[in-house]
């Protein structure tokens, strides 16, 4: 990795307190207006541990650059796997169980994403409404 990018993610991670997790699509975007050489990838990441939904960019060459791989500290990097069609991701979280709820999807922009999905299921959204009815009557 290029020094320029150790330095920019060095800083990055001092500006933060030391905070990555969970702000790997604000640190790639960041760091691609900063270096307009790079390229933001959303995909997974498979660790030693765990497959995590996650953001980092790439050169042209398609050399990784992580600007929040610190939060996997400790961690085997198994695989970073770039989001393609069909994929399952996180659409919303259940208001009732409080489930992640995930769904296939053919475009990760913005305005083809699937609408948020407040239930999980027709059970949660039933018991959801069941308690509403009983709270107001």
């Amino acid at each position: 990795m290029e020094n320029k990018y150790r330095i920019w993610i060095t800083n990055y991670i001092t500006a933060n307190n030391g905070i990555v997790y969970g702000r790997c699509v604000d640190a790639s975007k960041k760091m691609v207006a900063d270096f307009p050489e790079l390229k933001v990838v959303p995909g997974f990441i498979e660790t030693s541990y765990t497959t995590d939904e996650h953001c980092w960019c790439v050169t042209s060459d398609g050399e990784i650059i992580d600007p929040t791989r610190a939060q996997y500290q400790g961690q085997l990097i198994l695989e970073y796997r770039a989001f393609k069609p069909g994929d399952r991701v996180r659409v919303g979280k259940c208001m009732e169980c409080g489930e992640i709820i995930t769904m296939a999807v053919q475009s990760l922009e913005v305005p083809t994403l699937a609408p948020h999905h407040p239930f999980c299921s027709i059970d949660c959204n039933d018991s959801f409404i069941a308690d509403q009815i009983r709270t107001f009557s």
